[in-house]
């Protein structure tokens, strides 16, 4: 056993009963939760002092000189206990009144941990008692801790409801982006860069933002171009009736001006044919490729630009 600290028995008053009753008092309890009665120090008469007395091992620390991080787990630890304690007394009403009457004390300096490599573990000296009332108002480790334990899982209760609205905008948030209509994507046009060594820049295939519109039929023609990286590629005219025409092309860069030369006639699958257009593309100043298709005798057909195609 060791001692925990010393009182002078005249200095302390009792609940309930004399000191004779006090010792009594103790080994109730002990027989009636055991291991449980360790949270109360025995107290030892000798002569007029009484020792305050564990057969816990370990170090003896007051509880005021723990860090606030250290006190909150002594809490939490003795709401652990006190559960554990209501339950195994199994709703005896009458023992846990007095169980709870003797966690008056006559102050915070009457609370301890022991500490060892296990555990921490709570005792209280001077349970059931206080000072002369002249000196000092009885403090209840009950309503202490309880009332901290309480304050503590407040705050978890709002840090986790916190938690849960922020979670709950977030979910909102991603079903709004989910059915928000998705941005129409411009399309990609021909540029003509400020300066190029090929014709890398128009690698690909390419529609004309215009129609023409035939001579003979008064068919809607769509025009679509395609490129390599030599600058040779190819112009397909598609009529409404789906008659298709074919024609050689080749570009020639003039310093910011392109020129779609038509090499021969478009001949068309169902054996007519266009005659051959020059077309000239011109930049502007967000380098955007305007172009004309115009006669051999340099009257314009139509103005386009040409927009990429995946």
């Amino acid at each position: 056993m060791q001692t925990i600290k010393k009182t002078d028995k005249d200095s302390i008053r009792l609940l309930v009963g004399n000191f004779n009753d006090y010792i009594l008092r103790y080994k109730y309890l002990y027989n009636q939760i055991k291991e449980k009665a360790f949270f109360f120090a025995e107290p030892y008469l000798a002569g007029n002092i009484i020792l305050w007395r564990t057969p816990l091992k370990g170090k003896i620390i007051p509880f005021g000189k723990l860090q606030k991080n250290e006190k909150d787990k002594t809490i939490f630890q003795f709401d652990v206990f006190y559960k554990e304690l209501c339950k195994k007394l199994n709703q005896n009403t009458k023992l846990i009144n007095e169980i709870n009457n003797c966690f008056i004390i006559p102050s915070e300096s009457d609370i301890y941990v022991i500490e060892n490599d296990l555990s921490k573990n709570i005792i209280l000296t001077q349970w059931g008692s206080e000072f002369d009332e002249r000196k000092a108002t009885p403090f209840n480790v009950k309503s202490y801790f309880e009332e901290i334990i309480e304050n503590q899982k407040e705050k978890i209760r709002k840090q986790k409801e916190e938690k849960r609205k922020q979670e709950e905008k977030r979910r909102r948030e991603e079903e709004r982006k989910k059915q928000a209509p998705k941005p129409i994507s411009q399309p990609e046009v021909l540029l003509i860069p400020d300066a190029a060594d090929d014709f890398e820049f128009a690698m690909g295939k390419w529609k004309s933002t215009s129609d023409l519109r035939s001579t003979l039929s008064e068919e809607s023609v769509e025009l679509f171009f395609e490129f390599d990286k030599k600058g040779k590629g190819t112009l397909t005219l598609l009529e409404e009736s789906g008659n298709r025409c074919f024609a050689p092309l080749q570009l020639r860069l003039e310093k910011k001006v392109l020129h779609i030369e038509q090499l021969d006639v478009a001949k068309c699958e169902n054996d007519s044919f266009y005659i051959k257009n020059n077309i000239k593309c011109v930049s502007d100043d967000n380098n955007v490729a305007h172009c004309v298709t115009e006669t051999s005798s340099g009257d314009k057909i139509v103005e386009f630009t040409l927009e990429h195609l995946k």
